[in-house]
């Protein structure tokens, strides 16, 4: 059973094979008939380029042609537009010739007429050269006028100017020397910086330096000077409280020490000034001393017992003659103090002449204020001066030219003239 089921299957693969190359013999002879029809198409392609090629060809050869055609034809149309324009142009020569020729006509009968009209010009035109040759020369003595004003102005204004800027220079270096507090210990000037940014309502009661607030006649600065010393550069403040915030701000920022002086400072108990004391040569200083009226109590209590003398022998003479009471200071700033102490010498350095520097932004102030006005006037008088001499220097350049144009036009009429005679 198992040999005919084998046999079976066999004979059924033999079928199969036979099968199969039937349908093989069927599928070569499709390609082959595929290939045919392939090969053909192939050869009509070939076919169509070469006929495309050849179109392509004859289109352009025709292009060309077509080119070469166009362009003889644009150079037929421009020379025959140059030929119209050629003609038209002859036409208006002759009809120029024509008019020319009534034109000489017509001035061959006027000569004589322009002969007597030049000659007539000829002679206004050199009576009008002589009179502005005449406005000339009085125009050229006003210019030398105005040029000496002028320079004299410029050296005016130059002198001012120096002044101005020296005055500004100096005063800046005194005004920033001001505003730095230089002139002061470290405390000091920490709390007057720290002031000098905040608002007026952030000032906690702080009103400045006392040598800010009081002045006093060039001649008795050196005293007033050396009697306060460091004083001057105590700062005034509303009350103790506002003095105490500043102090805790130097404490707590280690900026250093500074000294304060409340607005209503206690007046001290000692002895009035004698009369028996006064003469040319003695006074109370206090009474050489100028301030606000909110600051008076704070100089009364400060100068209280401070007598000016001339000298230091005039000092010494009233201190042993029962004037110890007194603190003694002379006009150099010498200074025998109630127990017979002396202080004299001389201070350098930006912390001395505080007052004669304020006074002096003061003086430079007032200097400035006066330059600038005189300043301004001179510039626009030079400015005026300047307008006017160019006006009339741009007059006198036009009268030139008027002059040098009538003696161009003399000789031109005189030529004209002498060719009409001659013609």
């Amino acid at each position: 059973h198992h040999i005919e089921t084998l046999q079976a299957r066999v004979q059924n693969q033999h079928q199969e094979e036979l099968s199969l190359e039937e349908r093989n013999r069927e599928h070569n002879k499709t390609i082959q008939d595929i290939t045919a029809t392939l090969i053909q198409d192939e050869e009509q392609v070939v076919n169509l380029k070469d006929q495309y090629t050849e179109l392509h060809s004859h289109i352009e050869s025709e292009k060309n042609n077509l080119i070469d055609i166009l362009t003889v034809l644009a150079r037929v149309n421009n020379t025959l537009a140059q030929l119209e324009k050629d003609h038209l142009s002859l036409l208006r020569k002759i009809e120029f010739n024509k008019e020319e020729s009534a034109s000489l006509d017509q001035k061959k009968m006027s000569m004589e007429q322009d002969l007597s009209s030049r000659k007539s010009e000829l002679s206004t035109t050199e009576v009008s050269k002589q009179n502005r040759e005449d406005e000339k020369q009085l125009l050229d003595q006003q210019i030398l006028s105005l040029t000496e004003k002028l320079q004299q102005t410029e050296i005016d204004l130059t002198e001012i100017r120096e002044k101005c800027e020296k005055a500004e220079s100096r005063l800046y270096s005194l005004q920033e020397l001001k505003d730095k507090f230089e002139e002061c210990e470290d405390g000091v000037r920490s709390i007057m910086l720290r002031t000098q940014q905040e608002t007026p309502t952030e000032q906690n009661g702080i009103y400045g330096l006392l040598a800010d607030f009081i002045q006093t006649d060039p001649q008795y600065e050196s005293a007033l000077e050396a009697v306060l010393g460091e004083k001057l550069h105590y700062i005034i403040v509303e009350s103790h409280g506002s003095g105490m915030q500043a102090l805790d701000y130097l404490k707590l920022q280690s900026l250093g020490r500074a000294s304060l002086l409340p607005m209503h400072i206690r007046k001290q108990n000692g002895e009035q000034y004698s009369p028996v004391l006064a003469g040319e040569n003695v006074k109370p200083l206090l009474e050489l001393v100028t301030t606000h009226i909110e600051y008076r109590a704070i100089v009364d209590s400060l100068l209280a017992d401070v007598v000016l003398v001339d000298t230091f022998e005039t000092a010494l003479k009233i201190w042993n003659s029962n004037g110890h009471q007194y603190t003694l200071v002379t006009l150099d700033g010498e200074i025998i103090d109630p127990t017979g102490i002396i202080t004299g010498g001389r201070q350098n350095g930006t912390s001395s002449q505080i007052l004669s520097k304020r006074r002096e932004i003061r003086e430079l102030q007032v200097k400035l204020s006066e330059l600038t006005p005189r300043y301004e006037e001179l510039s626009r008088t030079k400015s005026q001066l300047t307008s006017q001499l160019s006006q009339f220097k741009e007059n006198c350049d036009t009268l030139k030219e008027k002059i040098h144009q009538s003696d161009l036009a003399s000789f031109s009429l005189q030529k004209d003239i002498n060719q009409m005679l001659k013609d």
